[in-house]
């Protein structure tokens, strides 16, 4: 997958793609809030938030503990309603999951090829993150297999707090699936 090299993950999300006609222009990243469904934005200042209140309340030191706690579930209750918000943005005429995904692209399959060089509007659904990113990729390859077209798409326009998500999505999912095989090879030498 030509991403920039940026790390990749081997992993389902949904994700809709819509590809957009030969004469529509991509906008740049700097301009993708005028373009991004309000529910994705809000996502977005959300999980910045987040982020901030974290690395402040990690600050204040061990006697914080039950205000961390009680502050971390209250962000749960707002991620599950962000969670139903942004599966209302879900399209399943253009849905699709990703057989890879990372800080610079994605890979998907597909039924029917699409033209290198095709440009598409992307939102990627991560459900186990409470986030989702709205985005503009460009196919870079498209190669037939077995079950049609495996697709990889770079990031044509995204914002950089978005690719963070994604790269934070990308190594969260592999630890999970470091940790599941060091399992799995303890479960077999048992």
């Amino acid at each position: 997958m030509d991403t920039e090299s940026y790390f990749s993950v081997t992993h389902p999300l949904t994700v809709n793609i819509e590809p957009l006609a030969k004469n529509d222009t991509v906008p740049k990243a700097d301009e993708l809030v005028l373009h991004m469904p309000a529910s994705f934005q809000i996502a977005s200042e959300i999980a910045q938030v987040d982020a901030n209140s974290l690395r402040f309340l990690n600050q204040l030191g061990e006697q914080t503990q039950d205000l961390v706690n009680y502050l971390s579930l209250q962000s749960k209750k707002i991620n599950m309603l962000l969670c139903h918000m942004m599966a209302q943005e879900d399209d399943i005429q253009y849905r699709h999951h990703t057989l890879a995904f990372g800080g610079g692209g994605i890979r998907y399959l597909h039924s029917q090829s699409m033209e290198v060089g095709q440009f598409a509007s992307l939102k990627i659904f991560l459900v186990d993150e409470a986030s989702a990113v709205f985005c503009y990729g460009q196919v870079s390859q498209c190669q037939a297999v077995e079950q049609g077209y495996e697709i990889d798409m770079h990031f044509a326009s995204i914002r950089e707090t978005d690719r963070d998500v994604l790269i934070k999505a990308s190594l969260h999912i592999q630890s999970k699936q470091l940790k599941r095989r060091a399992e799995l090879r303890q479960q077999e030498q048992n």
